[in-house]
């Protein structure tokens, strides 16, 4: 891959490697980070949204709803690259679907996801 030319613009900053496997969106993207960046931000924004309706049902014990919100988050996150996230949300609608409350406020509390824009930028996206 040729090095950008001095002013040209830069690639947006990077997810945290330890929140987003940057070869699950690279190989469908070829690590393109122009293309991926704003696929992350919608990313974010969504599954925040989605993180506030999941506290909202678990208060209420709507465990029909909080096992679809869980299971959305769950293939959202994978799909993403957010393995740890989409591992947390899985074992959130696993414990729904059993109606089994006990390891849900626990599960919620680890459901946290902060911007993926936390590290300066440096070109394409490249497997680590």
């Amino acid at each position: 891959m040729p090095i950008p030319e001095p002013g040209a613009q830069h690639a947006p900053p990077l997810p945290d490697p330890e929140l987003f496997d940057a070869d699950v969106l690279g190989a469908m993207f070829d690590h393109d980070a122009m293309l991926i960046a704003p696929l992350l931000k919608t990313f974010v924004a969504s599954t925040n949204t989605s993180l506030a309706e999941l506290s909202r049902t678990v208060a209420e014990r709507d465990l029909p709803t909080t096992v679809s919100l869980a299971h959305r988050v769950a293939g959202a996150s994978r799909l993403s690259g957010a393995r740890l996230l989409g591992d947390v949300a899985a074992t959130l609608e696993a414990a729904a679907k059993g109606k089994d409350m006990g390891p849900v406020p626990a599960a919620l509390q680890q459901l946290t996801l902060p911007s993926p824009q936390v590290q300066p930028a440096r070109g394409p996206l490249h497997p680590g």
